[in-house]
């Protein structure tokens, strides 16, 4: 599944910026521009996460198959109370 939303997913990040300028262009007032800025910068950081944890779990469990070492490293680095 992954592999097939990076058919169309760049599509939607490029339409997503460019709605974003836009709307940065229309708005006059500095303090809705720093409020979106900011709105942004946390929709990024969120999307960041959840794609490395999609990688992290992924189809058929690729990482841990094929380098469980780095894959147990991670999980305990994140999950560190167990």
């Amino acid at each position: 599944m992954q592999r097939y939303m990076l058919d169309y997913a760049w599509l939607l990040i490029i339409a997503g910026i460019c709605v974003f300028i836009e709307l940065c262009r229309l708005y006059k007032s500095e303090e809705t521009k720093t409020i979106m800025r900011k709105l942004f910068g946390i929709i990024t950081i969120y999307i960041i996460v959840i794609n490395i944890f999609s990688g992290i779990i992924s189809e058929k469990s690729y990482m841990q198959v094929h380098s469980p070492e780095a894959y147990y490293e991670l999980k305990y680095t994140i999950d560190f109370w167990e």
